[in-house]
């Protein structure tokens, strides 16, 4: 990029001023107070403006109303730079009520800002997109300027701080460490109270305690509003109750009509059974005196007769049933004659033996099988063995220890140092020999010199002026004899050395092939072992080996189990003849054979014999029992019948009815007028009851009433079984009508008093919308405090790894060139701490030790590294220097100059200056005809 064209037409001091650029060297001069720094910062205006970059909104930077005409409307002008080929012309107008920005091409005039993006000031952005950077790096990079710290101590430690952050960020303003810890201050203000303004967990409990409130008052609306419909609803139950209970109201007036027309015919009857009652009372009144109680002991004593002879029957009928059984049990008995003796201790001890026997038989049987499985298990596992490992079986463990010991001893580390020692050792006894030749040759030379020394001084004349030096030749005569014994010594005791040296050669070849020899045999050995074992690498033999190993283990075991279930069986085989020994002895103490029972391994059936035997001899004991109880109840029934029967004749004496048959009629015919009196006692009452307070006369006006009604006609199919239901539905109807009434005036009072403490719900959503306005504005800032952290510390990781080192190389090669070569090398360690290395020195020097000029010219290297490191457009950004080189000597201004001028051969160079030194050093180099020389005079206005 090269700067063609400035055109001020009003800007701080200058009014119409144009200024050309060259696009190699370009030098303005001119004391201070001449306008350089205005000329600088017009440059960076038409770039990038005037506006705050940081704002979101046409705020403009303090430089706008420095730089304002005092004596002009108008405020601006162009600038022509020439980028990638092309020409461009930037128009600005910085008057704060037409402020604009226009890019067209140079040469054609076709309007370009349209292509460029516009940022939220309104500025156009084509200096990003040409630049790569925004006007903050723009400043850092293309301006640089001198430093200003006036002391030398200070000097390093500013040098140091702004190389610091360049190697970091990028420029020499800001430093990664005091970002991050501006980001992090910024990150807890925004968690913390600050002058009554509420932090993120303010705000968030703000909203929270308005959403509760906001919802409170929702859900009382919204419950009010269901208060309110259901409101509704009651009342419109209420009007459906009362219809209801005016309808149940007429519908029990017609019942009450059908029932009380009811009740005068039931008077009507009643009177008619009253006198009916009356007469046959009369017709029986001869019955009266006879003894009712007569009957009712008759009635319970033939009941009770009756009763006895049915149970004498049964019991006779049980008694013979038993007898029978009692018989049948007595054959059976007989037909195990040989059992009778046999207690039932002992069948339960020849139970427990049985048992114990089948258990055992169970048990030896289980042990068989499992003995079969594991010989089964054990032939599949010797069959797997010899088939996955062949050659292993007759490998003993010396064989694999000796192979393991090869194999470490062929990788072994320090074998190989060994051989590698052993080449080392080679190589250096020839450097050794061919040295002692070099130095046998260097004697030669040495005595041809001091021959030819001697010749000249003895010789050859030389002229009257160097008598003197003929003299110091004749003085170096005894040379050539010294140098001559010397050289004979040292080649007598060199060619004993090269002996000595040859034979150690002799003796390590001779070592050399013994251990080759060595490895060899090891090599052979490791293979013949290994094809013994049936495998190709130390690796496969540790792995099969192991596994081999494992498969022995598994077959010992079940080597062991097989002889522990042989052993168990053993004691199973033994225990069962004891068993078996011991039932027999207990079946010849009970007094029985054993042909006479079932077979001794038939368990089951011989316990069944036994039981059945004694359970026959427990039943006969049972039935015998059983038939002399019947024999008690059936003389005891018969006595209670004949003492009954004795009864009923002094029954019959007592009343003096000559039979039964008297004895029960007279009975009935008393018991016949005694309900009819009871009768005519309860139908009188019922009559009272049906009229009750009312007359009958009473009765027949009310159902000529209730004839004339209207209701009448409409309900006469009602049933009278459904007055009581009406009645009741009637009270429940009014009930309900209080109780539903009663409700709707809570509900209409709980509508009232609900809202009456709570906030109008629209200016509550209000409250909560700024609240969450302002809290997503703060999480939007935390956030981007937050990711700008991290982002920051990863490019300043991959600052340190990638950027640093490269700027660092540039900057270095730039000083070499600045200091004539003084400064080769430099070196930034991790804590960027400079050092240099200085020409015939070894050791680095730390910049505290160098010279302020130093100091500055190391300042200068990293500011332009900088800049061509930074810039990846095309070509090369100028560089624009300021007064940079005020504290340089004339030997480092004259460098730097020519440093500038081959610069200015691959970029554009503007060199801002006050004194003549600058112009004097430039004119002085080579090329200096090409550079552009612009001079200014100091301004009359101070501007």
């Amino acid at each position: 990029m090269k700067i063609k064209k400035l055109n001020i037409k009003s800007f701080g001091r200058f009014t119409d001023k144009e200024i050309e650029f060259e696009d190699g060297f370009n030098i303005i001069q001119g004391p201070n107070e001449a306008g350089k720094t205005t000329i600088q910062k017009f440059i960076l205006a038409m770039f990038y403006g005037l506006t705050n970059p940081m704002s979101s909104h046409q705020n403009f930077l303090p430089e706008h109303s420095q730089y304002r005409p005092w004596d002009s409307d108008t405020y601006g002008g162009t600038l022509e730079y020439h980028l990638g080929g092309a020409y461009y012309l930037i128009e600005r107008n910085f008057a704060e009520q037409n402020y604009s920005a226009r890019l067209t091409e140079a040469r054609t005039g076709l309007d370009q800002t349209r292509n460029y993006p516009i940022d939220r000031r309104k500025e156009p952005l084509f200096a990003q997109e040409h630049l790569g950077f925004n006007r903050f790096v723009f400043t850092n990079t293309v301006f640089i300027g001198q430093l200003a710290t006036a002391s030398e101590e200070g000097l390093a430690a500013e040098v140091s701080e702004r190389i610091s952050r360049m190697a970091q960020t990028g420029t020499e303003d800001i430093s990664v460490e005091g970002t991050l810890k501006a980001l992090q201050e910024a990150r807890k203000i925004l968690t913390k109270e600050q002058d009554n303004e509420p932090s993120i967990q303010g705000i968030e409990g703000n909203i929270s305690e308005l959403e509760e409130e906001k919802k409170d008052i929702k859900y009382i609306k919204e419950k009010n509003q269901q208060l309110r419909i259901k409101t509704q609803e009651l009342q419109k139950k209420i009007d459906n109750l009362q219809n209801e209970h005016q309808e149940v109201k007429n519908k029990l007036l017609v019942l009450q009509y059908k029932k009380t027309e009811e009740r005068l015919q039931e008077v009507e009857n009643s009177e008619k059974r009253i006198a009916n009652l009356k007469r046959q009372i009369e017709e029986m009144a001869e019955y009266r005196k006879f003894p009712l109680e007569e009957e009712t002991d008759l009635i319970n004593l033939e009941e009770t007769i009756k009763i006895r002879k049915e149970q004498i029957s049964l019991l006779e009928e049980k008694e013979n049933q038993i007898k029978e059984q009692i018989q049948m049990v007595e054959e059976e008995i007989k037909e195990k004659k040989e059992l009778t003796d046999f207690k039932e201790d002992s069948a339960a001890e020849l139970r427990l033996l049985y048992q114990d026997l089948s258990e055992l038989n169970h048990e030896l049987e289980r042990d068989e099988n499992l003995f079969s499985q594991f010989q089964d298990k054990l032939e599949t596992r010797r069959k797997e063995m010899e088939q996955k490992f062949p050659g292993l079986p007759s490998f003993s463990q010396e064989n694999k220890k000796r192979a393991t010991e090869l194999s470490r001893r062929l990788d072994n580390p320090e074998e190989q140092l060994k051989e590698k020692d052993l080449q080392y050792t080679r190589e250096r006894l020839d450097n050794q020999i061919s040295i002692k030749n070099q130095k046998g040759n260097n004697m030669v030379f040495s005595l041809i010199l001091a021959l030819a020394i001697t010749v000249v001084a003895l010789f050859v004349p030389l002229p009257a002026e160097f008598a003197e030096l003929s003299e110091y030749l004749l003085f170096l005569l005894p040379l050539p004899i010294l140098t001559f014994l010397i050289y004979f010594f040292q080649r007598q005791k060199s060619a004993s050395r090269i002996k000595d040296l040859e034979k150690k050669e002799a003796e390590l070849m001779e070592i050399r092939r013994e251990h080759i020899q060595n490895r060899g045999k090891t090599q052979k050995e490791l293979k013949e072992l290994l094809e013994s074992a049936r495998v190709t690498s130390i690796d496969e033999l540790e792995k099969k080996w192991e596994e081999y190993q494992e498969a022995v283990a598994e077959i010992s075991h079940l080597k062991q189990k097989l002889e522990s279930l042989q052993e168990q069986m053993e004691r199973t085989k033994k225990t069962i003849g004891e068993k078996r020994k011991r039932i027999g002895q207990a079946l010849e103490q009970a007094g029985i054979s054993t042909q006479t029972i079932p077979d001794i391994n038939d368990v089951e059936e011989f316990h069944r014999v036994i039981d059945g035997h004694f359970k026959k001899e427990k039943r006969k004991e049972m039935l015998s029992l059983r038939q002399e109880e019947i024999e008690r109840e059936k003389k005891k029934v018969s006595q209670h019948l004949q003492e009954l029967q004795n009864k009923i004749s002094q029954l019959l004496n007592r009343t003096g009815a000559r039979n039964l048959e008297d004895l029960k009629e007279g009975t009935k015919k008393h018991h016949q007028l005694k309900n009819l009196e009871e009768e005519l006692h309860e139908t009188q009452k019922a009559l009272k009851e049906f009229l009750g307070e009312d007359t009958k006369e009473q009765l027949k006006n009310f159902i000529r009433r209730i004839r004339q009604l209207e209701s009448y006609q409409k309900y006469t199919d009602l049933e009278l079984e459904e007055y009581e239901y009406m009645g009741k539905k009637a009270e429940e109807l009014e009930e309900a009508i209080n109780k539903t009434e009663q409700e709707k005036l809570s509900l209409q009072d709980e509508i009232k008093t609900s809202l009456k403490e709570k906030r109008d719900l629209a200016n509550v959503e209000r409250e909560i919308l700024q609240w969450e306005n302002k809290l997503e504005e703060m999480k939007i800032k935390d956030d981007a405090l937050e990711t700008t952290m991290g982002v920051i510390q990863i490019v300043h990781q991959e600052t340190q790894r990638e950027y640093a080192p490269v700027l660092n190389q540039s900057a270095a090669e730039i000083l070499s060139r600045i200091t004539g070569g003084r400064y080769p090398a430099m070196h930034i360690d991790r804590e960027l701490n400079i050092a240099l290395l200085e020409q015939g020195r070894k050791e680095y020097l730390e910049l505290r030790d160098l010279s302020m000029g130093t100091m500055d010219q190391v300042y200068f290297a990293f500011r332009i590294a900088l800049a061509d490191l930074i810039y990846t457009g095309s070509g090369r950004l100028p560089l624009i220097l300021d007064d940079s080189f005020t504290q340089y000597d004339d030997d480092r201004l004259k460098k730097v100059m020519q440093l500038l001028m081959d610069l200015s051969r691959e970029r554009q160079i503007i060199l801002f200056c006050a004194r003549q030194k600058e112009v004097e050093v430039l004119d002085s180099l080579e090329g200096a005809a090409t550079a552009n020389k612009i001079f200014l005079e100091k301004s009359k206005t101070g501007r």
